[in-house]
């Protein structure tokens, strides 16, 4: 009866730590990355002024490597090359 008691009180502990797991990766904010998210024509103007080291399209996402060591993130249409959209 005892040993059947402490299972059960086992098994509580173990859902209540796995529940306290869950809030804290869901409510803990994540630290900010040094990704800034700016607009196409920010991007193109960057391009226009040789500021661009890499440029990595990933669907509709761009990842923009800068010559000063930032990143930036941007959007393009999807049915736009981004040629054209520069």
């Amino acid at each position: 009866m005892n040993s059947k008691r402490l299972r059960s009180g086992i098994i509580y502990l173990l859902l209540v730590l796995a529940l306290g797991a869950f809030l804290y990766s869901s409510l803990v904010r994540r630290p900010a990355s040094n990704v800034s998210d700016e607009t196409i024509a920010s991007v193109a103007t960057l391009v226009r002024n040789g500021n661009v080291k890499s440029i990595e399209i990933n669907g509709d996402r761009l990842s923009v490597a800068t010559l000063d060591g930032d990143e930036i993130q941007s959007r393009i249409e999807t049915d736009a090359g981004l040629v054209e959209t520069l």
